[in-house]
């Protein structure tokens, strides 16, 4: 614990803050900084809670409205050019974005399997090499996607 006189060390510490740089910067010195932050966990180790876990919201933007949808409960996304539809909980919410910029909101859970589809792994049921067998839909694996179901 130390005390201190400015509030700027109390803001860092709320805002869980591990170093501070003063510029300039040297490469030694940003080195140092860069290897006091925790490293991931290797397999089969306990993970860093604010590392791997995943804001357990999904926000889109749906008929004028943002959604606060709970990414498990996301069973896939479809594509359908400058729109996705997403299902979730046997609804379909139309969103105004691209499949490629959704899988940027997404995590590890997810899985794109054809250029149309981005499915949630926790909702498969069954997989073959040609399809994805969810609760009540079977999507295709495309061509350049069966890779990523192998590897699964």
């Amino acid at each position: 614990m130390f005390p201190v006189c400015w509030t700027l060390h109390l803001e860092g510490f709320e805002l869980e803050v591990l170093d501070y740089l003063l510029k300039p910067i040297s490469f030694e010195r940003f080195i140092k900084a860069i290897n006091r932050f925790p490293r991931k966990p290797e397999v089969g180790k306990e993970p860093a809670t604010y590392l791997d876990k995943p804001d357990e919201f999904l926000y889109v933007k749906s008929e004028r409205k943002t959604l606060k949808l709970l990414r498990q409960n996301v069973s896939f996304i479809e594509g359908l050019s400058n729109y996705i539809i997403v299902h979730v909980d046997g609804n379909q919410h139309i969103v105004y974005t691209s499949l490629n910029e959704i899988l940027k909101e997404l995590d590890h859970n997810f899985l794109r399997i054809h250029k149309s589809y981005i499915i949630n792994k926790k909702m498969i049921k069954s997989y073959s090499k040609e399809v994805v067998c969810l609760e009540n839909r079977e999507l295709p694996i495309g061509k350049s996607y069966k890779q990523v179901i192998e590897d699964f």
